[in-house]
């Protein structure tokens, strides 16, 4: 962590909102710095001025999908989800799917707009027929809860399979705690896959090895 904040400050000297954000996050959860949270906000905020400057120089949908996730987090800026809204609905109607899955989330929600759980499952669904699993997994309990749409066992449980695969294979290349988890627990209660109680203390175990609470409690259960 100490080497990549070295190689992040070099970017961030040169311009680089990217490396900014990063920058961040690293000072919000204390890797390779002591946590430190004004710190923090004030990398995001320049970040932000970055992703600003990028799009008024040429518009882009990453670009656009960026500003739209911090103002939802509130990084760097006053939380505002209206204004998460209106960005993050200008990438999504370019098909981007990480933006199509955020405005679904806002939709589910009935944050910075109307709920409407119709709208949710609809962008979902673009975004996991581009092959997101995370889109894939939200579909799968809608499904399966009759939640803006018609419950339908047969489908929940292939939208369930596509997001194991999915995560499955993303965890093969990024070794990422939260997929771990999500892992581990669909392995634990055999969602999307068979239930495999060797393999769910497998992926628990990897995720709660680099902290991750949600991870050590069902790990703690399962001992239990």
């Amino acid at each position: 962590f100490k080497e990549a904040r070295v190689l992040f400050l070099y970017e961030a000297e040169r311009g680089n909102p990217l490396a900014m954000y990063d920058l961040g996050r690293m000072c919000a959860d204390g890797l390779g710095c002591e946590a430190d949270a004004e710190e923090a906000w004030r990398w995001y905020e320049k970040a932000l001025d970055g992703f600003y400057a990028t799009e008024e120089e040429r518009p882009w949908k990453y670009t656009e999908y960026r500003i739209g996730k911090m103002y939802a987090a509130g990084l760097g800026i006053e939380q505002d989800h209206e204004q998460a809204v209106d960005w993050l609905t200008l990438s999504a109607n370019q098909k981007y799917k990480y933006a199509q899955y955020s405005l679904a989330g806002l939709y589910y929600q009935g944050k910075g707009v109307e709920q409407d759980r119709k709208q949710a499952f609809s962008l979902y669904s673009c975004a996991a027929n581009q092959s997101f699993p995370y889109a894939s997994f939200e579909l799968g309990k809608m499904l399966r809860d009759g939640i803006g749409c018609r419950a339908n066992s047969a489908r929940s449980e292939q939208r369930f399979q596509e997001a194991f695969d999915g995560f499955t294979a993303l965890e093969s290349k990024s070794h990422d705690d939260k997929l771990q988890y999500r892992l581990g627990w669909m392995h634990l209660n055999g969602v999307g896959t068979e239930k495999n109680i060797p393999q769910a203390k497998k992926y628990l175990e990897k995720s709660a090895g680099v902290g991750n609470l949600f991870a050590g409690y069902q790990l703690a259960r399962l001992i239990l």
